[in-house]
């Protein structure tokens, strides 16, 4: 059978996205995210703004090609604006999703049906536990950044709609403690997250990135997003939770509107998390079977784990649908179980996920 180009092309921009995270991540460590935390793109035609494994995809384009506009058209779009695309100018090709609905018959066969056509059908549908809403692959867009388009406005200031962290504190779904202490760690047996005092840190983008990488391991839960974890430092399933963190974190910041070089990496507080993620970064990817696939596992899994953290109106609707896709969730004892087989061994560390 003969490979679509289109299929091609996406794997393509997948490869080159992984390949670049990976070898950002064994060379820096936790400092890694300097280079990705940034204005999320977005298209000025559409108003879409892109999140997830295509967020990834057009930062990695602008880093390699040196862009930093972050709006993106596609040709058709800025024919249609009365722009011209540059001779010579290369795209950056997308992911293409549609939603698929299904109906489960008394067969248990599922079948296709309609797609809802307003927001009340589509909360009507989801409440339905015999229905199920999937996402697919269809193709892929062609995009083209701002600088290679003649007849745009320049970009001038662009909005932050920066929110701080009393902001971030106040969507959190679960307890935070702010101690004189310096580790930071979510537990799931309290259900609750530990980091440092905030006057431990020299900016606010610091103990913000270290929070978002908590908040993120917050929604594992079966209550919330319903990922696989096992405490085991050493499993590939720890590793997997790692790696989702780490880009959970990525995208909250940039949706809170911070940038990389605003985190300042030379804090002291942050010193022995960057020693022992610089470690652990430069290792994970030696426990996972094919760590390319995993990073883009774990950017659609970190999407929807910022996606939960940043609009709370969207989490029982993202909670119904992780349950229903089956993220085989482990129920909360079983969290406990392995935590406190854990407490002779590690005091600090014993208590929770995390650096």
């Amino acid at each position: 059978m003969e490979k679509s180009p289109a299929l091609e092309k996406i794997k393509r921009a997948q490869s080159e996205i992984t390949k670049q995270i990976i070898e950002d991540m064994r060379r820096g460590g936790a400092s890694w995210i300097k280079n990705w935390v940034t204005h999320p793109p977005f298209n000025p035609v559409s108003a879409t703004c892109y999140s997830g494994r295509n967020f990834l995809i057009l930062q990695a384009a602008c880093l390699a090609r040196g862009y930093d506009d972050p709006r993106w058209v596609t040709f058709n779009q800025a024919r249609a604006q009365g722009w011209r695309i540059r001779a010579g100018a290369r795209s950056v090709p997308i992911e293409k999703w549609r939603e698929v609905w299904e109906r489960r018959g008394p067969d248990g066969a599922w079948a296709r049906i309609a797609a809802p056509k307003s927001p009340d059908e589509r909360r009507r549908l989801d409440a339905d536990p015999g229905i199920r809403c999937t996402l697919q692959l269809c193709g892929h867009h062609n995009l083209f950044n701002a600088a290679d388009v003649d007849g745009m406005e320049p970009l001038g200031e662009v909005a932050r709609g920066w929110r701080g962290l009393d902001h971030l504190i106040g969507l959190s779904p679960v307890e935070i403690e702010e101690r004189y202490q310096d580790r930071a760690f979510y537990s799931p047996a309290f259900d609750s997250i530990l980091i440092p005092h905030r006057s431990q840190f020299r900016s606010e983008a610091a103990v913000v990135s270290v929070l978002a990488h908590e908040l993120t391991h917050a929604t594992v839960t079966p209550g919330r997003l319903a990922r696989p974890i096992n405490l085991d430092r050493r499993s590939r399933e720890y590793a997997r939770e790692e790696l989702v963190a780490e880009l959970g974190s990525v995208f909250i910041l940039s949706e809170m509107g911070y940038r990389g070089s605003e985190i300042d990496f030379s804090d002291d507080v942050l010193k022995e998390r960057m020693m022992d993620s610089a470690a652990y970064l430069a290792s994970w990817s030696r426990a996972l079977e094919n760590p390319e696939r995993e990073v883009l596992l774990a950017a659609t899994a970190a999407s929807r784990a910022s996606e939960y953290i940043c609009h709370p109106e969207r989490r029982d609707l993202l909670h119904e649908r992780a349950v229903r896709q089956k993220k085989a969730p482990l129920d909360l004892d079983t969290l406990k179980r392995g935590l406190a087989e854990r407490r002779s061994q590690e005091q600090a560390r014993s208590r929770g996920i995390g650096r």
